[in-house]
């Protein structure tokens, strides 16, 4: 009787794992899906909806939006399109701020 509540138990707290996670549980496996030339509504249907606007502007040859799409387990990746179409997508690492040390003398 123990084993079979040791079993259920394990199978519960792994499962949960699963339902957390979802679809947006590893973009690198999912980037390997895409390719330069989709439209946005093709690689949205692979990367998913966790993305936040990066940026939008238009330029000389029309609408470029940048998009950064993340999970839980992996790094952000920025995706750019152009008119809708997929130019460019690589990960995004963040900016290394230095810190620094302030001293305050009093007089």
């Amino acid at each position: 009787m123990k084993k079979y509540i040791l079993l259920l138990a394990i199978a519960l707290i792994s499962s949960s794992c699963a339902v957390f996670y979802g679809d947006n549980y590893n973009n690198s496996s999912k980037i390997q899906k895409i390719h330069l030339g989709m439209t946005k509504q093709e690689v949205f249907q692979i990367m998913g909806n966790k993305y936040i606007i990066e940026s939008t502007s238009q330029e000389e040859d029309g609408l470029l939006e940048v998009f950064k799409f993340y999970s839980v387990s992996d790094v952000p990746y920025l995706l750019h399109f152009l008119n809708g179409e997929l130019i460019l997508f690589n990960r995004f690492y963040p900016p290394h701020i230095q810190e620094q040390k302030v001293i305050i003398k009093k007089e």
